[in-house]
């Protein structure tokens, strides 16, 4: 739910801001510092526990898995954005083809594939 939630505010930054200079360094200032901060702290940590001596997850911060995801989704909807496909009047008819192409098998692995 968080992500479904943050989709629809990453969005809305977007459609607010037409400037796509803007919202990218809107997203950096976003994520950087807290990024910055749990790095350090992460490092502070590993250093404090000789690097979590007997744990079987071994890794730097295993909660920074969602930041790929997240820079990809700001690089879609800034993409989305200066093509247009956000506002009001393109964006109903983007989302079905979306949803058509997923639901017809043009994708490669889509689980969703009906035979008649």
């Amino acid at each position: 739910m968080f992500f479904v939630i943050s989709g629809y505010l990453i969005t809305n930054s977007r459609m607010r801001e037409p400037a796509l200079g803007v919202y990218i360094r809107h997203r950096a200032l976003r994520i950087a510092p807290a990024l910055i901060v749990a790095w350090l702290f992460s490092y502070w940590m590993i250093n404090r526990y000789h690097g979590y001596e007997g744990n079987p997850n071994i890794g730097f911060n295993l909660s920074m898995w969602s930041l790929p995801w997240e820079v990809i989704c700001y690089v879609i909807v800034g993409v989305l954005g200066s093509l247009g496909l956000l506002e009001r009047r393109y964006f109903n008819l983007f989302c079905v083809v979306v949803w058509i192409i997923y639901f017809t098998g043009f994708t490669e692995h889509n689980q969703y594939h009906w035979t008649v």
